[in-house]
């Protein structure tokens, strides 16, 4: 008797796999617009995941949707009628053929990559100008000569524009310049601006087109009086983010002395809602931005100063500009000091000074006198830091007998230490990488000052560890026995100090194999 299915039987399940293959396409049809358009939104954030480019991090390309768009023809409708709410565009830069400007749906564009070939032609860029009206996002990126070209283009009203990027590929400082007639001063959707190598011009059309910019950054211009800079942010009261760096401005701005506090400059910049400050640039210029800004809610600050004389100068007090901290939030300030990068967090529950240094790549300079510029002018905050943190690596290997020299006023001894990290009286935790290289400043913290008063009252715990987060910028692996033996050497005059004092501190040397305790 044959085991195979009847005709009959056969049938039936042909007509099964059939239906159940028509109600899958019957079921996703009679799908709503609405309701498609939540799965695209999905989607959309699943594509939007994996882009870092703050160009296209927000938005979707043609590489990204057509694969949706060639479904069917409801998909497509459906897909291309929203790009609003998808943030659909299209991308397209210098050699973009035409049909795709002129794509049957009016999609917003993506400028981007817009580049002459040859060094002196601007080949078929300015084409792209014409449809300024749909720009979405634009970024430019030329020689000195093609950039200013470029830029010269950007005088027509541009209602649809969030982002513009115009970035230089001419090496070192340039003195090009946005257009007067900066888009006919009508870009009401303009909020986010990057300048890299071009000044900005301070003219009513710029301030027009920039009134509502939350993000600025100026990179690489010179010969702009700072005071020009001032009053373009007198008129951005919406903006969150400001970057400056390596900005060289007009030279009479430097004539006053070094040695003394710059004279204040009457215009002043008022920006409420500024939470991220970025200032990389000489430490003059920096002072008369700090004295002139109006600001009370950044949370996110790094000051990178190019200090001539770190013995003698002086940053304003920075305590005004920073946000006050509660239960959930927290500050940072960053400073890159040369060899020493500082960065103070500040907080509620927790507060923490934690020092990297890093390689010699960065160059030996005035590091003690830097950071005591630094911590002066957070001296409020820092007063009630409870942790100091060390990290990196010395490359003292160099110096066999000190540390690097830190230039005229300040040197490696147990003052100058103590001068510069007086600010931090209330810290309770010191904690070291088992850095070999860390043991010359452990001598140099342990040390009385010649007040006899020592440096950390209020210690009480020394931790040292060789946890891989702790020597990740070290290159000489595993600390050996004699190096945790020289660590401990180092406190031990300290420890026995305070002991007879009757202030004991606890030393911990956490080690991955075994954990000892002093």
């Amino acid at each position: 008797m044959s085991n195979s299915p009847s005709r009959e039987e056969g049938g039936s399940e042909a007509k099964a796999s059939e239906s159940r293959r028509q109600g899958r396409v019957v079921s996703i049809d009679v799908l709503p617009d609405e309701i498609l358009l939540e799965i695209f939104d999905f989607w959309h954030l699943m594509v939007l995941e994996d882009k870092n480019d703050p160009l296209f991090s927000d938005v979707l390309t043609q590489g990204d949707w057509w694969i949706l768009s060639i479904v069917c023809r409801r998909w497509r409708q459906i897909l291309l009628g929203s790009p609003s709410r998808l943030r659909l565009c299209l991308h397209c830069n210098s050699y973009t053929p035409d049909h795709i400007l002129h794509f049957p749906y009016s999609l917003p564009l993506l400028m981007a990559d817009i580049e002459a070939g040859h060094p002196w032609d601007l080949g078929y860029a300015p084409r792209l100008f014409e449809h300024m009206n749909r720009a979405l996002k634009i970024a430019l990126k030329g020689s000195r000569y093609i950039l200013a070209k470029l830029c010269a283009e950007l005088v027509r009203s541009a209602p649809l524009l969030e982002h513009l990027v115009v970035e230089t590929s001419t090496p070192g400082y340039v003195d090009t310049r946005l257009p007067s007639a900066f888009f006919n001063g009508s870009a009401p959707r303009l909020r986010r601006l990057r300048l890299d190598g071009i000044a900005i011009v301070d003219s009513p059309s710029f301030r027009a087109a920039t009134a509502r910019l939350v993000s600025l950054s100026v990179k690489l211009f010179r010969d702009l009086p700072v005071e020009h800079f001032l009053s373009v942010l007198s008129h951005l009261p919406m903006l969150q983010e400001l970057e400056v760096g390596n900005v060289e401005f007009a030279q009479e701005e430097m004539d006053w002395n070094i040695d003394s506090p710059p004279a204040p400059l009457a215009i002043r910049a008022t920006l409420p809602r500024l939470s991220r400050l970025y200032l990389r640039t000489a430490y003059p210029w920096i002072a008369l931005i700090v004295m002139s800004m109006e600001a009370s809610s950044v949370t996110d600050l790094s000051i990178h100063p190019f200090i001539l004389n770190a013995a003698s100068c002086q940053l304003p007090s920075l305590s005004q500009l920073l946000a006050p901290t509660g239960e959930a939030s927290t500050v940072t300030a960053h400073f890159e000091l040369g060899l020493v990068d500082c960065t103070v967090t500040l907080g509620a529950k927790a507060s923490q000074v934690t020092m990297r240094f890093g390689d010699s790549s960065k160059g030996y300079g005035q590091e003690l006198g830097a950071l005591a510029c630094a911590l002066g002018a957070l001296a409020g905050e820092v007063a009630t830091v409870g942790t100091l943190k060390f990290e990196g690596d010395l490359n003292v290997h160099r110096f066999p007998t000190s540390l690097p020299g830190f230039g005229e006023g300040f040197e490696d001894t147990p003052t100058h230490w103590h001068e510069a990290l007086s600010p931090l009286s209330a810290v309770q935790e010191l904690l070291f990488p088992a850095e070999p290289s860390f043991v010359t400043v452990a001598r140099l913290l342990s040390a009385e000052s010649p007040a006899g008063t020592g440096l950390f009252p209020s210690l009480c715990y020394i931790g040292i560890s060789d946890r891989p987060a702790d020597l990740r910028a070290s290159r000489r692996g595993k600390p050996s026995a004699g190096d945790i033996k020289d660590f401990v050497g180092a406190f031990t005059p300290f420890l026995e100090a305070r002991e007879s004092a009757n202030r004991p501190v606890q030393l911990r040397v956490d080690l991955e194999e075994q954990e000892v305790a002093v």
